[in-house]
């Protein structure tokens, strides 16, 4: 076979059209490269059809070396030259560092690393194909090919980007990932078992911030580190702290172990309101509509999607919530403690009876008297529970456990696969505890059941 004629070693992008079929030089010799002209008249060497799928750009070979014609494949692009017998160890291990930076570029559109999607591989069929002559005569006399180039799946850079959304905490993330579907990219700061209080800011979140489409957090008492970081990153069209929006149920952060607490939503969200607001299905409710009108607004033309899949989510909420109102009814009398306050809208959701907090906001290591006043309490109400976060210290919960006969139970308020199923989760084990307490109550010395 003769050998073709080397063409520009420059990859072209060119905008293709989706249906329509494109014929690639082969041989070199065309004056409109990348494209056939009829050159190759005369020789075994034949055009190479190309028929992309959907309407996109993609980068034509221009060495005709390529082993993915007749799209670029890196191998060439700027290094023309492989390397000589001459060349060191060291000047040949650059090279090929530097081909493979070029190679990844051009074959992902210039994705950033972090965000960027894996691009579809492309097959080659063997069959006949028209001509160039064919594709625009119908009468043209038809010419044979051996090679016939298509797309297996996306097309090589996307058409339509994903939303890129981050969030503060898990939850939030769930929430997002259900309203968005396939049509959105999710990042969470802080993952399961992590505590949003003292989350480390890496640079490649900083880079995930910067890069996303919307970002989601609770708010700057929870979040100190991330709220300090997007303040400085000046991201406020992109940024929303949820815990402001209108409508949520809001309560503001109880600062005694025991006795009635404050039941008022406020106007406005402080510094000093709780903002564990996910905890409430009521919350999560109204979030999931709230992020469908605004991921709406980033993409009106999957409008519908995203209320449709909020619909969706919404009823799998509520039917997760009836779960767990049937399953916590039965125990919502008996008393507990918690380690670090932040289940109280969970509690007053599900109506359970709160008894008692070990470390209360702004006091450090828990003060002596009122510790002693609240294991008193334990031991009066015969409460054996003691819920806290997997992201807490226990040290302080056993041995107040220690102390009353009782229980370490960890709950871990951010972790969970949907988020109907964190919330099964926690009233699972917060009901399984208050069933044994309850049991044991009956059948102590000195109770009555």
């Amino acid at each position: 076979m003769e050998k073709q004629k080397k063409g520009s070693i420059t990859p072209q992008n060119i905008a293709v059209s989706a249906g329509k079929t494109y014929y690639w030089c082969m041989c070199g010799l065309s004056d409109k490269h990348p494209f056939c002209d009829g050159s190759h008249k005369g020789s075994p060497i034949r055009a190479v059809a190309y028929t992309p799928p959907v309407d996109q750009t993609v980068i034509f070979c221009g060495c005709t070396e390529s082993k993915m014609a007749p799209l670029c494949d890196g191998e060439n692009a700027g290094t023309p030259c492989p390397p000589q017998p001459s060349d060191t160890p060291t000047t040949v291990i650059t090279k090929a560092i530097k081909t493979l930076i070029i190679t990844v570029f051009l074959c992902t559109g210039l994705q950033s690393p972090l965000w960027g999607n894996v691009q579809p591989p492309l097959q080659v069929s063997q069959g006949p194909v028209e001509s160039p002559e064919k594709a625009e005569n119908p009468d043209a006399p038809t010419l044979k090919t051996r090679s016939h180039v298509t797309i297996a799946g996306a097309p090589l850079t996307p058409t339509v980007p994903l939303l890129r959304i981050v969030t503060s905490i898990p939850p939030l993330e769930m929430l997002a990932r259900a309203v968005g579907g396939a049509h959105v990219e999710t990042f969470s700061l802080v993952k399961g078992g992590g505590s949003p209080h003292f989350v480390q800011i890496r640079p490649s979140f900083t880079q995930k911030m910067r890069e996303a489409d919307l970002i989601l957090t609770m708010g700057e008492s929870l979040e100190p580190f991330i709220d300090a970081t997007l303040q400085k990153l000046s991201l406020k069209n992109r940024w929303v702290r949820v815990s402001r929006l209108k409508g949520l149920v809001a309560y503001t952060v109880r600062t005694r172990c025991c006795g009635p607490v404050s039941h008022k939503t406020p106007k406005h969200w402080a510094h000093d309101n709780d903002q564990h607001a996910w905890l409430s299905p009521v919350n999560a409710l109204l979030l999931v509509d709230w992020m469908a009108r605004r991921f709406s607004e980033k993409r009106p033309d999957l409008k519908a999607v995203f209320h449709q899949n909020a619909q969706v989510e919404k009823e799998k909420i509520r039917a997760g919530d009836r779960a767990n109102k049937n399953l916590l009814k039965t125990v919502a009398h008996v008393p507990f403690v918690v380690v670090h306050d932040g289940y109280q809208y969970l509690e007053k959701h599900y109506g359970l009876h709160h008894g008692g907090v070990v470390f209360v906001s702004g006091e450090a290591g828990g003060r002596p008297q009122r510790l002693a006043e609240l294991v008193t309490k334990m031991r009066e109400d015969s409460i054996k529970c003691i819920f806290k976060e997997a992201q807490l210290p226990s040290t302080l919960a056993h041995k107040i456990a220690r102390e009353v006969d009782g229980t370490v139970i960890t709950l871990d308020p951010l972790s969970g696969d949907t988020y109907t199923a964190l919330m099964g989760s926690l009233s699972q084990s917060i009901h399984s505890c208050l069933t044994k307490q309850m049991a044991a109550k009956k059948t102590s010395p000195g109770k009555t059941a």
